[in-house]
């Protein structure tokens, strides 16, 4: 595979397949990784120049370097399922709580993809009311 085999979600426009047939897309979850962990993968990635989104769940100043490079696109990574649960998470006590945190830490997203890949007509609109304008909450087999 070539770079530019490569492209970015938020280049996704789901009226024309050129914006996706045929590519691939990385994202990564950085679901509170260690940040050795997580540098040692974004030097992967910048070594390989290739577009990527990484999905955000906590403030590390590695999230800087992420948004300073520009193949990369920086999404929000909420974690509904202790609400779900019944219970109030350690994340906030309501959908609204949850997304106005990563909102706050990253101003800058238009992505989401949910832990568990939860997904409601009301996240939707509440996801459209914070300017996501690409969800990334589905599963999509490898296309061969």
């Amino acid at each position: 595979m070539t770079p530019d085999h490569f492209s970015s979600l938020l280049k996704i426009d789901a009226s024309d397949q050129s914006t996706w047939q045929g590519k691939t897309f990385l994202t990564f979850d950085i679901d509170w990784a260690n940040d050795v962990v997580l540098a040692d993968t974004i030097e992967i990635v910048e070594r390989a120049a290739v577009p990527a989104t990484w999905f955000i769940t906590h403030d590390t100043p590695l999230v800087d370097r992420l948004r300073s490079n520009p193949n990369f696109t920086l999404g929000i990574h909420p974690n509904f399922n202790d609400l779900l649960l019944g219970k109030r998470g350690a994340e906030g006590s309501s959908a609204q709580d949850i997304l106005l945190r990563l909102v706050t830490l990253v101003p800058e997203a238009k992505t989401v993809r949910c832990h568990s890949l939860v997904q409601s007509e009301k996240l939707v609109d509440l996801f459209c009311e914070c300017g996501i304008t690409h969800i990334s909450n589905f599963f999509i087999p490898e296309e061969v």
